[in-house]
């Protein structure tokens, strides 16, 4: 979706992505019904105290495209993954479109916008 903006996510955005979050993981997982061990999981994983600790921690990069100040997708990034080796540039921990977002290319700027920003080696 070419009017998508592409920006680093700040601490204000946190509600946003823990709800864009809630959404996108039922909508993938919750596939045959909404399970108790689903909701339990997404409402106390995907919380606003949840990605303002990520946005604080200094190993974690969050990008979200937003659209007239809505999100429509996020990428999180983790530049210390425990999968690191010297030759690689970074983990893609989540990469999370909104389901009437998909198909927009708007995953696609997401990860070349974070590879621009973090490098990709090879």
């Amino acid at each position: 979706m070419p009017n998508a903006t592409i920006r680093p996510a700040v601490p204000s955005d946190a509600l946003k992505l823990a709800a864009l979050s809630i959404q996108v993981w039922l909508d993938t997982y919750a596939v045959q019904g909404l399970r108790q061990e689903y909701a339990e999981y997404a409402l106390s994983t995907f919380t606003e105290t949840y990605f303002i600790s990520l946005l604080q921690q200094e190993e974690i990069s969050i990008y979200i495209a937003t659209h007239q100040g809505a999100i429509q997708g996020y990428i999180q990034a983790n530049r210390h993954s425990r999968y690191h080796q010297q030759d690689l540039g970074f983990e893609v921990e989540r990469l999370y479109v909104l389901g009437r977002f998909q198909g927009c290319g708007i995953g696609r700027r997401l990860l070349s916008h974070m590879v621009d920003k973090l490098g990709e080696r090879y």
